[in-house]
């Protein structure tokens, strides 16, 4: 077998469905689908998008932390099957599942499946699905989840086929990507004049493709039976596009157009992409980064992640995750008059009837949650819910009640007061009082404000006036 594991980055907003799962860890799992181009036709397509995320982060908060992570698949399995296995923990309690261990350390993590893999759209070519139309696909999910999550820049990891995607397209898009782990990168070089006729689609055999990926003394029992079944739950067959690029087009990669912080691991004992190919150490070198890190974990295969010594790999890719984003210059902390004053500016913005001006108030990619609504993200969507306040009560006025301070962050107490004349308003007074907990950012704007007031006491107001 020549490369397994293809890619995952794939983008798209629509359809998001919430479905909660291991719930004991507190992990939620939701999945997307990702519009794409079709390599058959350039028709629309969707590709599907997993993502594992701890239940108790407000995904606000993805956008000041970084904590962003799109995992690639290979060749043959796709990407829930790979990155996040749902077998019991070993006897140390530590999981099968990158996906949720990344997620159990504050990480956003994706999972993609490329076009005619997984859950996405089926196309009726199968060479046509090639690395470049894999990393294609890869910025659809990576555009997508920058604009889901107020990012800049997303951490990339690819598996064998995947490390190749991953690799193309962070040498194509080096702005959109942080930090980049190529696992498994497979490097031999085509033989001249070679050529590729395998057809254009191969059956799923896992024994066949997939068996020798795992070292067999290095592997839990029951670990491969449960990855198998649970990748034959998807698509019997798997396109050869990476085929005929291995066969015909290696190398695809250009390590000195590589710029981004890159991490190169492998297993020791891995057969399949092995760490003795003659061209590992020149790549290595001519990677055009100073952030660099090559990795090799004894008495692991290709399948490093499922075997006995996961725990090591999921140690190094944690480890380079870590540093997120770009260095950043932190402000000192301000103090409580700071904080009282900056209160005071923001009490009278809400007076103003200018909506944007409550809206600077906030970091590029704040947010502001009343109640149990959902939150708005970024400062569009903050000046839109002010001007809904605003335009309902066109005297409004807010007081600033208090402001205490709540460990690092502080409790901003307020009262409105204002006559619903507005678009469709009753015409009655109102004299509501809430606060809002405010998580400040190192540029001294909010990143987190969670308001509460009565709403029930507010409906009643607006269809009977305030008390007297």
């Amino acid at each position: 077998m020549t490369l397994r594991h293809t890619l995952v980055a794939l983008v798209f907003l629509l359809c998001a469905t919430a479905t909660p799962t291991h719930a004991k860890d507190a992990i939620l799992g939701l999945e997307h689908k990702v519009p794409s181009l079709s390599a058959h036709d350039q028709s629309p397509i969707h590709l599907y998008l997993w993502e594992k995320r701890a239940k108790k982060i407000e995904p606000a908060q993805f956008s000041t932390s970084g904590k962003v992570v799109l995992l690639v698949h290979g060749a043959t399995i796709p990407g829930r099957p790979d990155f996040d296995l749902q077998f019991p923990p070993d006897k140390n309690g530590l999981t099968y599942s990158l996906m949720d261990f990344l997620a159990a350390e504050g990480f956003d993590v994706f999972s993609v499946d490329i076009q005619n893999y997984g859950g996405s759209d089926a196309v009726p070519c199968g060479l046509c699905v090639t690395s470049q139309v894999a990393a294609n696909d890869i910025g659809a999910a990576v555009d997508y989840i920058r604009k889901l999550r107020g990012v800049e820049r997303v951490n990339l990891l690819g598996w064998s086929w995947g490390a190749t995607t991953t690799g193309l397209y962070a040498q194509q898009h080096p702005a959109k990507v942080n930090r980049l782990v190529q696992y498994a990168l497979y490097l031999e070089p085509s033989k001249p004049g070679a050529t590729y006729d395998g057809g254009e689609f191969r059956p799923v055999d896992l024994e066949a493709c997939c068996r020798e990926d795992f070292v067999a003394e290095a592997t839990d029992k029951g670990v491969f039976e449960a990855y198998a079944e649970q990748s034959l739950r998807w698509k019997k067959q798997a396109p050869n596009g990476i085929r005929l690029d291995v066969f015909t087009k290696m190398p695809l990669l250009d390590p000195k157009q590589i710029k981004v912080p890159t991490m190169l691991i492998y297993g020791a004992k891995d057969s399949v992409c092995r760490v003795d190919q003659e061209p590992l150490p020149g790549y290595f070198r001519d990677l055009a980064t100073e952030d660099k890190s090559l990795v090799i974990v004894p008495n692991g295969g290709h399948a490093l992640l499922l075997e006995q010594m996961r725990g090591r790999f999921y140690s190094e890719v944690l480890k380079w995750f870590a540093p997120v984003g770009p260095t950043v210059e932190r402000k000192p902390p301000m103090s409580v008059d700071q904080v009282r004053e900056f209160a005071t500016r923001y009490t009278q913005a809400w007076c103003s009837q200018e909506a944007e001006s409550v809206a600077a108030f906030f970091a590029d990619q704040g947010s502001l949650k009343i109640n149990d609504g959902a939150p708005a993200v970024g400062r569009d969507a903050i000046k839109a819910s002010a001007q809904g306040f605003m335009s309902a009560f066109p005297d409004m006025v807010v007081r600033m009640d208090a402001l205490e301070a709540a460990g690092e962050n502080y409790v901003y107490r307020w009262t409105l007061t204002g006559t619903n004349t507005g678009p469709g308003g009753t015409g009655k007074r109102v004299k509501i009082s809430g606060h809002e907990e405010w998580t400040l950012g190192t540029n001294g704007l909010i990143e987190r404000s969670l308001g509460h007031f009565d709403a029930a006491e507010y409906q009643h107001q607006l269809q009977n006036g305030a008390p007297q």
